[in-house]
C-alpha cells in the first residue's frame, strides 16, 4: 500500500508538471480547434484501488501528441473543406435520410419543390464528416455574434467572416466535391446507381439555387459551427 501511494504521489507531480508547462505553451491568440480533453488523473480501479498507472501515462502522452497540430488554412490554395468519395460513399451508407434520398422516384428526385431537406441533409452529412479531424477544424462560429464566424488563415490568424458569405464556400466546396466524384468514372463507381442519381441531381440543384440552399442550411450549419468553438486554446504549428 505504500508503494502505490508513493506512485500515485509521483504520478500526481508528473501531471501537475506537464500542465504547467502546456499552459506555458498556449498562445495568446485563439489558436484552437476542439474542446481540449482535461488531463484525468485515474488511482484505482474497479477490483479494489489497483493503481491505473498505465492508463494515466497513456493519457498524459496522447495529451502532449495532441497539444501541437497544423490547421487547414482556409484562405490556401486547396479547398476550405476536403470532402472524399469514400465519405460520400459512407454519407449514403449510413445516413436513414439520404437512402430514402436514393429512393425517390426520379420524377421526385428532379423536382426542386421537393429535394431540398434532402440536399440540405447530404451537404450537412459531409460538412461533419469533413470537419472531423482536428487539423480540418479551420472555422467557427464567432461567440460574440450569431452572424459572424471566425476562419484560420495561412497567417495563424484566425479572421472574422460574416456568417452567410462562410456558408456559401463551406457548401460550395462541398458540391465542387460531388462534382468530382459524380464525373470521374473511377470514383463514382464506388456508389450504388441510385445514389449516383441522387447525387447529380442534389449538385444541379444546388448550382442552380445557391442563395435558396444557404438560406435552408442556416440552421443546421449555425449548430455545427457551434459545435466547433474551441473550449481551451491550443498551441499550433503554424
Amino acid at each position: 500500500m505504500q508503494q502505490q501511494a508513493g506512485e500515485v504521489d509521483t504520478l500526481k507531480k508528473q501531471v501537475q508538471e506537464i500542465t504547467t508547462i502546456l499552459r506555458k505553451t498556449q498562445v495568446a491568440d485563439e489558436s484552437a480547434v476542439a474542446p481540449a480533453t482535461p488531463l484525468v488523473f485515474d488511482s484505482q480501479t474497479a477490483q479494489g484501488g489497483a493503481l491505473t498507472a498505465s492508463v494515466t501515462r497513456t493519457r498524459i502522452l496522447t495529451e502532449i501528441e495532441e497539444t501541437r497540430i497544423e490547421i487547414r488554412p482556409w484562405d490556401g490554395p486547396d479547398p476550405c473543406i476536403n470532402i472524399t468519395t469514400e465519405q460520400i460513399v459512407q454519407a449514403f451508407k449510413e445516413n436513414p435520410m439520404l437512402q430514402e434520398f436514393m429512393s425517390l422516384h426520379h420524377d421526385e428526385m428532379t423536382d426542386p419543390q421537393k429535394t431540398p431537406d434532402f440536399i440540405v441533409e447530404l451537404f450537412m452529412d459531409l460538412m461533419k464528416r469533413g470537419h472531423e479531424a482536428l487539423e480540418a477544424r479551420n472555422i467557427h462560429l464567432n461567440p460574440s455574434r450569431a452572424d459572424q464566424v471566425k476562419v484560420r488563415l495561412r497567417s495563424g490568424v484566425w479572421e472574422v467572416h460574416g456568417l452567410t458569405g462562410a456558408s456559401r464556400r463551406l457548401l460550395e466546396a462541398i458540391a465542387k466535391a460531388m462534382k468530382r466524384t459524380a464525373l470521374r468514372d473511377e470514383e463514382r463507381v464506388a456508389l450504388p446507381v441510385d445514389a449516383q442519381e441522387a447525387l447529380a441531381w442534389a449538385g444541379l440543384h444546388f448550382n442552380a439555387e445557391p442563395e435558396r440552399y444557404v438560406r435552408a442550411a442556416k440552421k443546421p450549419l449555425t449548430a455545427h459551427l457551434t459545435n466547433m468553438i474551441p473550449a481551451a486554446r491550443i498551441p499550433l504549428l503554424r
